[in-house]
């Protein structure tokens, strides 16, 4: 035996020679953890990362956990595990090799970071997309006695993986003066040290490593309770499957691995409706898990029934219950859904804790039916235009806002502006805050387009050939002014003259909803090169900050705008300003110009009457939505770019396609843009 270990540590020396100089990362905390760390004592071993211990170390070693990890931390990753495992375990780790830049290894060596080894699923692996909410009814039928796994199979939780919610008890339970520095990792090894015991146990155990008296304990475990329900949610697909069961007379009964105890499960298994069931299995209650003998104990209550095993646990759902001569149905849990998408990339942001209730939420819209990759290639389909709005838009609107208050906070201003059109949402939402914050300054909705704003910035013959040159082909001519600007010559002078007279009514127009152009003002925008703000700019007396979401290139009002996005460097949001634009919009067309009456009119109306309807329904859910992401803290400006770019990886159908067939119209060069592109 010492002989097979000494020939073990040798070859492990020499398959990992090239990394000598490297820092490496340890995935797994098993033997072959062990076997590395003393097979290469002279190497930069930094640290490890289990699945299921947080805490501790080994050899020295310190354990850590994923949040702790950074991009400096190191340079490859080794899964320590046996070979039958590497690429289910890479599969579950690869996004934080991209996220922290890490190679990942196997143990003997070789980079499965290499296209020629894991890029992907296989056909193999992505045969579980190949079954359909029929198939699993039609299977139903089959058997007499029909058991459901729980979490992430009937019901799932709105966060990216289980122990956010600790994440989340930490910083609810700061509101009765409780601070529990990494409270995830030492709930997770009290959990670990309970050893298959209930949540009781479990804060027995907290109690010792926490410090706190029993009636903070009791608080936080309360807190723990509350957020467990709070962000449960049902499996609408696999809730409907269960009832399906019951309705057609099978024995149905939930098996589940977990440490709340029978009164607290069937709690919660009521506030989300389900009920029915004939037992209610629960590992903690046995003090033996699925694959420790809890399917046994299920056999002995049903009898010789021919019966069905739905799960989402390929060891403790499928393999467990074959084992013990139970059929399985495999069905994917919404974080494997993501891994196996087109959008798969938006792991890419879970490297902190508000990304990933972020993420959490997203994915628990886009993936709480099992069966939605179904024959779609990965691409992931959106009916519904409300799912839509609330997954790619509302956050945007949401980062703007919150950016926004906390410049005025900052400043001060005697009013903001929000231009027509796509000011229109904004305005109204500020509206909303204003009501609860008087600090607030008076708002402006203001009418204005870029063809109002160059009407009236016309001060000199170079302001006509700048124009001209911007805005107008080479084989076209002054005759623009006509035909586009709504001039009545096409002669230098004439449009000066005619560009004053518009100024002058335009002032007058401003001066009539209330703004003062002797005062302080912010001109909020979306994504512009400045030119409507250049064109207000003129009629101010004090110079008219901005507020960008970005621009496709710095305003030549250089240092009087701040933008949430520098338009130097390149990102998806303002890319898609095509998406944006067609969302966040007034019902009114855009301002075509001003009459001889100073009154502002309109160009005909692009969209249709249904389209109008639809960007109204997204304006509700916006601000229906913008309430509930109040509650996530700090939204992270690259989660978002990124999120906007993976808008190619979805597939709009029924209700939604209407949004996914609209086309704008460019009013100065009157082209045609497709809203959705590829999508």
């Amino acid at each position: 035996m010492k002989n097979k270990n000494s020939v073990k540590l040798l070859r492990i020396k020499s398959e990992f020679v090239h990394l000598k100089n490297k820092k490496i990362l340890i995935y797994g905390s098993g033997v072959n953890a062990k076997l590395f760390i003393e097979a290469l004592p002279d190497f930069n071993i930094v640290a490890i990362v289990d699945r299921t211990r947080y805490e501790g170390s080994i050899q020295n070693i310190p354990i850590i956990t994923w949040d702790e990890v950074h991009k400096n931390t190191a340079d490859v990753i080794i899964i320590a595990c046996n070979r039958k495992n590497f690429r289910e375990i890479f599969l579950r780790i690869r996004h934080y090799g991209e996220i922290f830049n890490m190679d990942i290894y196997n143990f003997s060596g070789q980079n499965l970071s290499h296209p020629y080894y894991y890029a992907d699923y296989t056909y193999e692996e992505m045969q579980c997309l190949r079954y359909s909410k029929q198939d699993l009814f039609d299977a139903i039928d089959a058997y007499d006695a029909i058991s459901f796994d729980l979490f992430d199979t009937l019901v799932m939780r709105k966060v990216l993986e289980p122990t956010d919610i600790f994440d989340i008890v930490e910083r609810n339970v700061r509101k009765y003066g409780i601070d529990i520095y990494n409270f995830k990792k030492k709930r997770r090894t009290a959990e670990l040290n309970a050893k298959g015991a209930d949540i009781f146990a479990i804060y027995k155990n907290l109690k010792n490593s926490l410090n706190l008296t029993d009636e903070q304990l009791s608080l936080v475990m309360k807190e723990e309770l509350t957020c467990e329900k709070a962000n449960i949610i049902i499996r609408d697909c696999i809730v409907e499957a269960f009832n399906y069961a019951i309705k057609k007379g099978k024995m149905v009964s939930i098996v589940s691995n977990m440490y709340l105890p029978y009164d607290i499960m069937k709690d919660i298994l009521d506030n989300a409706g389900i009920k029915g069931y004939n037992h209610l299995l629960i590992s903690c209650e046995y003090g033996k898990a699925k694959s420790q003998g809890l399917f046994e104990v299920y056999r002995e209550k049903i009898g010789n029934l021919k019966c069905l095993h739905i799960g989402d646990d390929y060891f403790e759902d499928i393999l467990a219950a074959e084992k013990n001569g139970i059929t399985a149905f495999y069905i994917n849990s919404s974080l494997e859904l993501l891994k196996m998408s087109k959008i798969r990339k938006l792991l890419l942001n879970s490297y902190c804790f508000e990304n990933k209730v972020m993420i959490g939420l997203i994915v628990s819209k886009l993936f709480n039916n099992p069966f939605i990759l179904y024959n779609t290639n990965g691409f992931v389909p959106i009916s519904d235009i409300k799912t839509f709005t609330e997954i790619f838009i509302t956050p945007i609107v949401h980062v703007y806002m919150k950016k926004l208050l906390e410049c005025l906070h900052s400043n001060s201003y005697d009013g903001i502006i929000f231009p027509a059109r796509d000011g229109y949402i904004f305005s109204h939402l500020y509206d909303k805050y204003r009501k609860h914050d008087a600090s607030l300054p008076q708002s402006y909705y203001v009418t204005i387009s870029r063809k109002v704003a160059v009407a009236i910035s016309q001060f000199n013959s170079n302001d006509i050939e700048m124009t001209l040159e911007k805005y107008v082909e080479s084989n076209r001519d002054i005759k623009f002014w006509k035909q586009v600007m709504r001039f009545n010559s096409d002669d230098d002078k004439e449009i000066l003259k005619e560009s004053k007279k518009k100024r002058e009514m335009y002032k007058d127009y401003i001066k009539n909803i209330g703004i003062n152009t002797e005062k302080k003002y912010l001109f909020c925008e979306l994504i512009s090169s400045g030119t409507s703000h250049i064109a207000l700019n003129n009629l101010f007396n004090q110079n008219l900050d901005g507020f960008y979401l970005g621009g496709w290139s710095r305003s030549e009002l250089g240092d009087l705008i701040t933008y949430i996005y520098c338009p130097e460097e390149k990102n998806n949001i303002t890319s898609r300003i095509d998406v944006l634009e067609a969302v966040l919009s007034s019902p009114n067309p855009s301002a075509s110009g001003i009459d001889s009456n100073g009154d502002i009119f309109y160009e005909p109306e692009e969209r249709t009457k249904d389209e109008i309807n639809m960007m109204l329904d997204m304006h509700r859910y916006i601000e229906e939505y913008e309430d509930t992401l109040k509650n996530i803290g700090k939204i992270d400006l690259d989660l978002l770019n990124n999120l906007m770019g993976l808008v190619d990886g979805i597939k709009l159908y029924g209700e939604a396609e209407l949004f996914r067939k609209r086309q704008s119209i460019e009013t100065m060069t009157m082209e045609k843009i497709s809203i959705m592109r590829r999508v």
